[in-house]
């Protein structure tokens, strides 16, 4: 099985309006098929997406079976339509798509745009289905399941935009047929079916919006619940296996406190996680939190799932069951900036074992089968009195790996009157938020986006000194000649905007030469 996995360096980001979503079963188990029926809300259209020749017709009341065999498609309603279609297939309707028996949510899941049906080239048998569609559209089934909307309207702005830049800025690339999946693999993407008014409201008033970290799209990261502290990148994801160099910090991914908390020493710790003190996590449920094993229950777990990541390449020495013998302890021995375990050693009769990294460890010290709910967390450890380890009880904090947007904490903020760019920038260090910065040359680039504030300005890198620059702005042409265009330059654009806006970047005259260009409607804010 060949899978492509690869981390996108920052600058590798190119602007698309088009969002390609590979369809899991029920169980978000399957994204390859080799059987499925499909059907609509209204009369639909099967084509050829190489010959764009439409192929068949039916009206809602017939379904359509997809088979593969012998690695071609064969088509089926009533009786067989066409068989040894290569593909790829596909389908387009005036309503909704759906798929039988496909559940989310209780309820049948509807999708707008289109399905591809495209045979799987990487190793893996069958086909996928893929729903093709708007990124406005994507975002109104991702927004409403990522985050509840009772976490209020900036909130969801704030998770609208970090989603977005998801699309475009994933942290690993691992499909080869669709740009994302529709779990927690990628993005939770439930379709039309469990969309939101308020949600939609948020997708709307953000159109077109990323957080940018100087002229790109970032890695804009979320979790559930950071605790009231938030970590470095670096401390938490792994490289990939083949990778021998650290992972790269990130400047925009830099752990801060809510408040201003003492994290300098294990007392301190110890107080933070054992206390309840004030931040904007607090109303999650796993602010803080216990997780208590007897030393027969952990030494099993620990035998267990040492074996299971022993070649994650984060655990040394390598485990055997022999090696492990009697659990003497447990102990932290690095921590990150919001107090979080980055190295953590188990003390045997045998040896020590040594776990790294914040997936790593939570997958250790699992409990009833879960994972640990984070690695912020102090150890608490009880002894009888000839020195025996008896138990072991961790006192933590948090949900979820902790780096960049707390879910929790946005909500908070949003119901204490922040907006949207307050948060995005409480979470990403130094971030302004704007359009996708794009190159412009021998064709006009398109954006839409909103400006929610009446403010805009347009920022240009010419590095190539083009002597002539033209875009239009909501149906306004601007031209920039040479004493406008430095190296670097920017427009106010403040007297052209409406509601939500429309620019068009104009070819350039010289096609060998580039301009950089983006709006920025929100400025990065000074960290001092």
């Amino acid at each position: 099985m060949l899978i492509l996995f690869c981390c996108l360096p920052c600058f590798a980001v190119n602007y698309k309006e088009i969002v390609r979503v590979g369809i899991s079963d029920n169980s978000f188990s399957k994204l390859y098929y080799p059987v499925i029926t499909i059907g609509a809300t209204s009369d639909y259209t099967v084509y050829d997406k190489q010959s764009n020749a439409d192929i068949i017709t039916l009206p809602c009341s017939k379904p359509l079976k997809i088979e593969m065999q012998n690695n071609k498609l064969n088509l089926y309603s009533d009786t067989l339509i066409k068989t040894s279609l290569q593909g790829p297939l596909g389908v387009k309707t005036q309503g909704l798509l759906k798929i039988n028996g496909l559940k989310r949510l209780g309820k049948d899941a509807l999708y707008r745009g289109e399905f591809e049906i495209a045979i799987a080239n990487n190793g893996h048998t069958g086909f996928n289905v893929i729903n093709v569609l708007p990124m406005q559209d994507y975002l109104k089934g991702v927004v409403p399941n990522e985050m509840p909307v009772s976490f209020g309207l900036e909130a969801l702005k704030a998770q609208t935009v970090a989603a977005r830049n998801y699309i475009l800025r994933p942290r690993t690339v691992i499909y080869h047929n669709f740009d994302v999946c529709d779990s927690v693999q990628s993005q939770v993407y439930f379709g039309a079916n469990t969309e939101h008014p308020l949600s939609n409201q948020a997708v709307d008033e953000t159109l077109g919006l990323f957080a940018l970290y100087k002229n790109h799209i970032i890695l804009a990261l979320y979790s559930s619940t950071a605790g009231g502290c938030t970590e470095n990148y670096e401390n938490v994801f792994l490289a990939p296996k083949w990778e021998t160099k650290p992972v790269e910090p990130l400047p925009y991914l830099r752990g801060r406190p809510d408040k201003r908390f003492e994290l300098k020493n294990e007392n301190d710790l110890v107080q933070f996680y054992v206390g309840f003190p004030d931040s904007y996590d607090t109303e999650s449920k796993f602010y803080r939190w216990q997780v208590c094993w007897d030393r027969p229950e952990l030494e099993e777990v620990l035998k267990k799932t040492l074996k299971q990541n022993a070649k994650s390449g984060y655990i040394d020495p390598d485990f055997t069951d022999e090696s492990f013998g009697v659990l003497k302890d447990i102990r932290v021995t690095q921590r990150g900036v919001s107090g979080k375990a980055i190295s953590v050693e188990i003390v045997t009769d045998k040896g020590t074992f040594e776990v790294r990294k914040e997936l790593i460890i939570r997958k250790i010290f699992q409990k009833n089968s879960k994972l640990l709910y984070s690695a912020n967390f102090v150890v608490n450890s009880l002894y009888d009195e000839e020195g025996n380890l008896c138990s072991v009880t961790f006192l933590g904090g948090g949900y979820g790996h902790g780096v960049g947007l707390s879910q929790y904490g946005a909500g908070k903020m949003s119901k204490m009157g922040y907006k949207f760019n307050d948060i995005l920038q409480h979470y990403y260090t130094g971030i302004a938020i704007g359009t996708c910065p794009v190159e412009v040359a021998n064709s006009s680039v398109s954006m839409d986006f909103a400006a929610p504030n009446s403010k805009a300005t347009l920022m240009i890198e010419n590095p190539d000194c083009v002597k002539n620059f033209t875009f239009i702005i909501n149906d306004v042409e601007i031209n920039l000649e040479k004493d406008c265009l430095s190296k670097s330059a920017t427009v106010r654009l403040d007297k052209y905007l409406k509601k939500e806006n429309n620019i068009v970047f104009l070819p350039i005259n010289n096609s060998s030469k580039t301009v950089k260009a983006w709006i920025e409607v929100y400025s990065p804010k000074d960290e001092n």
